[in-house]
């Protein structure tokens, strides 16, 4: 407490024995699973693809971790990337970045309060129509980064049986 106050990390504090308690009601043995119990619970091919400037998920804490325990593993392939970020798996944004600007004009312009959760359901309704009439298909699949996903399927095709 600062000042007699409770800081926000001490709501988290409390409320994370409930939390987890509520994950092992709804979901069993599996809520304390990890991705490491998964693969070593599994034969499966696994691909780990990740952006080394990726600022959601450090590649500290995904890539790394990974690449430190399945390296030697043949069925793991570590895909490390540069200037992705965080799902950006295109090799050109100019694109996206237009119809982000307009997205945020478009958002900036209405005449309403879209976080209010009495206008949730508008605002998603108004959003999915305007990015339906405003996307530009060609332009949007054009700036794919297809040799990437050509990898993917190349991976995919390998290992399904």
């Amino acid at each position: 407490e600062a000042g007699g106050r409770k800081q926000a990390g001490d709501v988290i504090d409390t409320m994370m024995p409930f939390i987890r308690l509520h994950e092992r009601i709804r979901y069993g043995k599996y809520a304390a699973s990890t991705a490491m119990d998964g693969f070593a619970a599994s034969d499966a091919a696994v691909m780990i693809v990740h952006s080394e400037d990726d600022d959601v998920v450090p590649i500290r804490y995904g890539y790394d971790v990974y690449y430190a325990q399945y390296k030697d593993d043949p069925r793991f392939v570590f895909r490390r990337l540069t200037d992705r970020g965080h799902n950006y798996l295109f090799d050109d944004t100019s694109y996206i970045n237009e119809l982000n600007a307009d997205l945020n004009r478009w958002y900036e312009a209405l005449e309403y309060d879209a976080t209010a959760p009495e206008n949730a359901e508008r605002f998603a309704a108004e959003k999915a129509d305007y990015l339906h009439s405003h996307l530009d298909r060609d332009k949007w699949c054009s700036c794919l980064d297809t040799e990437m996903f050509a990898e993917f399927v190349r991976f995919y095709d390998a290992h399904i049986g």
